[in-house]
């Protein structure tokens, strides 16, 4: 016998269900969910408890990251950031081109130094005046550019008002931009936030994870029926389907696929994980589906049994003593419900700076070969 049982197209019923309905038993061994199209065939005693329908996959743990420095921006942030850099470090240097007149090229008077001179006009359009330029003017807007934005001193070889006022809203944006970032970064460190893999239906299809729904279960039935353009429709596409329960745990405790079930199911795989790990080993997403479900025992239809129980079942309830028994064997639950609203925190590790340090020796390789370049170039024109 495997599953709750499910209702053939011939009008038979097989699983747990289906014993009952042969009437090879009176009544089912454990609560079952108590739908519309069952209570047709079935009667079932007084409620004993309400669950409803959720997802759960496996907590996210907080890891070092090599890429954490970029997380406080977004990539489309990050790319909207780099275009505007193209765009002001072009804007600088054909603004700069635009302000030149006449460049006329001099020798000075130091035998060390050939300095190129070139005449620019004045703030207020009047005289000339001549400034010494980099030989490079393309180079230093992109170099003013970057050293603004990463808050570093350059020195200043610009002239006009045009220049003034493009470079003035670059340091603006470049004092917003970095004091966010650094603001954010902080933020990201102390008080460091769970990425859920999934919170709803919708993100759970979007992700691709393999769930698992227990087979000829009211949430695989209510899968198949679902609308076609439903998310839960889709879910089909990376559904698993199978009666195999002890396989199912490990798969979820391990994190090889998600599940999707009743919540007290769910909140017995948190128990019994805690128990092994010490550690809460599942989320529960926030989504729910089909409502509060009524779990009772069922019986076969005018069974004289129910009677008998009911009463019972009655005065158990009213006692408090099936909340009081459920309660003491899902303890670690309440645990890790709180666990899953509070923040969480770990000490961080060298491989959090990774890609700082990264970056780093990205930048000392750089600036070797451009040492080694500039030596080699220096030596060559003493030469000549």
């Amino acid at each position: 016998m495997r599953g709750m049982g499910q209702q053939l197209p011939n009008g038979s019923w097989i699983g747990l269900l289906g014993v009952i309905f042969k009437k090879e038993a009176d009544m089912s061994g454990v609560m079952v969910s108590m739908t519309e199209d069952r209570a047709r065939y079935f009667d079932f005693s007084v409620p004993v408890t309400m669950d409803e329908k959720v997802l759960a996959h496996k907590w996210p743990r907080l890891e070092s990251d090599v890429n954490g420095m970029f997380k406080p921006f977004t990539f489309e942030l990050w790319l909207y950031l780099g275009l505007v850099f193209i765009v002001v470090c072009g804007a600088i240097f054909l603004i700069q081109r635009r302000e030149l007149v006449e460049p006329t090229i001099s020798t000075g008077t130091d035998e060390s130094k050939e300095a190129k001179m070139i005449q620019w006009k004045d703030d207020n359009g009047q005289g000339m005046q001549e400034r010494e330029l980099p030989s490079k003017s393309l180079w230093y807007s992109c170099f003013w550019t970057f050293s603004a934005f990463i808050g570093q001193p350059c020195s200043w070889y610009l002239s006009g008002q045009s220049i003034k006022i493009i470079t003035g809203i670059w340091l603006l944006l470049s004092m917003v931009v970095s004091t966010v970032y650094r603001s954010n970064l902080m933020a990201m460190l102390t008080l460091p936030k769970v990425r859920l893999p999934f919170d709803s239906m919708e993100e759970l299809v979007h992700s691709g994870i393999k769930t698992y729904l227990p087979a000829q279960s009211f949430v695989y039935t209510a899968m198949m029926n679902a609308p076609p353009d439903s998310a839960l429709y889709r879910l089909q596409k990376q559904a698993l389907v199978h009666f195999e329960a002890q396989k199912a745990t490990e798969g979820v405790l391990n994190g090889r696929h998600a599940v999707f079930t009743g919540k007290i199911i769910v909140w017995y795989l948190i128990h019994q994980g805690f128990e092994r790990t010490r550690q809460c080993p599942l989320y529960i997403a926030s989504e729910t589906f089909f409502g509060a479900v009524a779990f009772s025992y069922a019986f076969a239809k005018g069974s004289a049994l129910m009677l008998k129980v009911n009463p019972i079942l009655q005065r158990l309830k009213e006692a408090g003593i099936l909340d009081h028994i459920t309660s003491n064997a899902l303890s670690n639950v309440r645990f890790c419900s709180k666990f899953q609203t509070e923040t969480i925190s770990r000490p961080l590790e060298l491989g959090d700076f990774y890609g700082v340090l990264l970056i780093y020796l990205g930048g000392m390789i750089f600036s070797f070969f451009a040492f080694v370049t500039e030596w080699y170039m220096h030596r060559n024109s003493r030469r000549k």
